[in-house]
């Protein structure tokens, strides 16, 4: 814009220099009196010496009249482009700081939108992950309660009350109550096992310690329990056959191989039970190590000898109780603490 103005200024007041000014003020008189002698211009006789002092009177006073007002002229076109240039240089400034304030506006006014929506977009992740984990917590606290319940069920089956009633119907002889009892603990402990394989399965990845430790033992006392249930089923089946039937000891160790064969079959399909049966150390087996006795009496005696070495087994079956309760809270607090672990969890990125 400056560039321009000084190049309408120079096209204006360039085009004529100072020292033609001076030449157009000395050659104008002289044109002048050449063509006053010219004698086709008939001007002689109009003129005297007075005509010319006039002219030339008027002529310098016109010429320093115009040579002043060109000067003025001139020093205030100079003073107001002396003035426009430092209008435009300041309006320049003033544009361009304006330019780089507004720059810097926008530039600190986008920082703080790309900051805000980051703090927004932060906190509605966080709520979210928030509201995620709180629906994860209160089903983890109900799966919590469940398996309370199942754990407590589990640690409620292995009941030597009612397994001592039975076997009291057994001594009195009433061996269809003692039947029916000892087939409700058996029950019990075919249910609360399958139970504590659908909460705690065996072939599952990243399992606990306090999981693993539970479902072992609660594996082992409820197979030591549940074997020992299934032997006194046994033998009061056995007594009532022998009440019903001559009771000589070839016909005993007949009724017992036969009971074995069929218990071995049943429980076949599970290694563990499997296993427990398969040892000498079973009821069966020390029932076939009977002799045989001259009476009934003598028979009965050492059935009865026989279930009560069994008896002492089933007192340290709920000896191990204990070990089972330690092993219940360890995983009951461990599956409380993974639950506080993802209600505050952090969602990572």
């Amino acid at each position: 814009m400056e560039n321009k103005i000084m190049e309408d200024k120079k096209y204006r007041f360039g085009k004529i220099r100072w020292w033609q000014w001076g030449l157009l003020f000395i050659a104008t008189p002289i044109v002048v009196w050449l063509l006053m002698i010219i004698p086709a211009i008939p001007v002689k006789n109009l003129i005297n010496e007075t005509h010319w002092l006039s002219f030339f009177g008027g002529y310098i006073g016109a010429c320093i009249t115009g040579f002043i007002t060109l000067y003025v002229l001139r020093l205030t076109s100079m003073h107001n482009t002396k003035n426009l240039k430092l209008t435009l240089r300041q309006n320049q400034t003033n544009h361009k700081e304006l330019i780089e304030l507004q720059n810097t506006t926008n530039n600190k006014n986008e920082e703080l939108n790309r900051q805000s929506r980051e703090q927004n977009e932060e906190l509605n992740r966080r709520q979210q992950q928030l509201q995620i984990n709180t629906t994860l917590y209160v089903q983890e606290q109900a799966n919590i309660e469940k398996l309370r319940n199942m754990l407590d069920e589990n640690y409620r089956t292995i009941d030597f009350q009612r397994f001592a009633i039975a076997v009291n119907y057994m001594k009195l002889g009433n061996y269809e109550s003692a039947n029916q009892l000892l087939m409700f603990i058996n029950r019990d402990v075919e249910m609360c096992g399958s139970k504590s394989d659908l909460y705690l399965p065996v072939y599952r990845t990243n399992e606990a310690d306090e999981e693993k430790e539970y479902r072992e033992l609660f594996k082992k006392v409820m197979i030591r329990y549940g074997a020992l249930v299934n032997d006194f089923i046994f033998v009061n089946s056995l007594l009532i056959f022998l009440r019903e039937t001559t009771p000589l000891i070839n016909t005993i160790h007949e009724f017992t191989r036969n009971s074995f064969e069929t218990m071995k079959k049943h429980v076949a399909l599970d290694p563990l039970v499997a296993e427990e049966y398969n040892s000498e150390d079973n009821i069966y087996q020390d029932i076939l190590n009977l002799k045989a006795k001259s009476s009934f009496p003598e028979i009965i005696q050492d059935i009865n000898d026989v279930v009560a070495q069994r008896l002492n087994k089933v007192i340290l079956t709920h000896v191990n109780k204990g070990a089972l309760q330690n092993a219940t809270q360890n995983l009951l607090a461990y599956r409380e603490e993974q639950a506080k672990k993802i209600l505050t969890e952090k969602l990572e990125n």
